[in-house]
């Protein structure tokens, strides 16, 4: 069980992004989750934790070691994995390391939204990583 939930943990917090017109949410830069980044101390982690509650709420599906979860169930085994497993890495370093491959079954991490194909859920999240990086830039060049 506790092995599962580990898994079910590093599956979301490593999530990661599908296409910006599949989503049925607002664009990173238009979400609650950057508005409570641009309140908080800044930093990679502080990145990870964005993209997290960003997609806590998600209508989409994650494909973890043959089962589907939805992010608000794997949304606190997640975090646990993040706050575990972050040692001061690049945000995106960190999910192309824990975010591709499931630490147990070593099976490839999908997400899936409502009517479309599975995706890698590494490749999701360093689209909304990026996303959140040229948000954040502009945020600073307006200031």
């Amino acid at each position: 069980m506790e092995k599962s939930l580990r898994a079910l943990a590093a599956c979301v917090c490593l999530l990661v992004l599908a296409p910006l017109s599949l989503r049925a949410q607002p664009p990173v830069r238009e979400s609650a989750a950057f508005e409570q980044y641009l309140k908080k101390p800044k930093g990679e982690f502080a990145k990870l934790v964005c993209l997290l509650n960003y997609y806590r709420t998600g209508d989409f599906t994650v494909r973890f070691d043959g089962f589907d979860y939805t992010p608000s169930f794997a949304f606190p085994h997640a975090k646990a994995w993040l706050f575990t497993h972050y040692n001061k890495e690049n945000a995106a370093q960190w999910v192309r390391k824990h975010c591709y491959l499931s630490p147990f079954e070593r099976k490839v991490i999908y997400v899936k939204f409502p009517g479309y194909d599975y995706e890698v859920a590494r490749d999701m999240i360093l689209r909304d990583l990026a996303e959140l990086e040229q948000a954040i830039a502009e945020t600073r060049s307006h200031r």
